[in-house]
């Protein structure tokens, strides 16, 4: 996905991204923070739990920590304020993930 998106000459990409489960989010940390630094901006909300629980303690702070300018968010309603604050016309959004984490997106082309 981030590889095409490269290739198709908006100003900037904006990707929110909600990893699933804590279980894959550790097995592929390495690898989600390879292909999480392509965006021009990222912000990450918290792993979508599904059936786990996070008996691990892995965080999407943690890939935050990992990855230079990436902003954590612990809620949607605070990490959509900020990207409706940073948000200019010609970026791209994709809001991608598990979860609800696409009604993001939804809420601001509604309003």
């Amino acid at each position: 996905l981030l590889d095409t998106v490269e290739k198709l000459n908006y100003k900037r990409s904006i990707l929110v991204f909600q990893p699933h489960t804590y279980t894959r989010t550790a097995a592929f940390f390495d690898e989600f923070i390879e292909q999480l630094k392509k965006p021009d901006v990222l912000l990450l909300a918290e792993i979508f739990a599904a059936r786990e629980h996070n008996t691990i303690g892995i965080s999407s702070s943690d890939l935050a920590a990992r990855i230079p300018g990436a902003l954590f968010f612990e809620t949607f309603t605070e990490l959509e304020a900020v990207l409706r604050s940073i948000a200019r016309p010609g970026d791209i959004i994709l809001t991608v993930g598990a979860g609800t984490v696409f009604k993001i997106g939804e809420d601001i082309v509604e309003k």
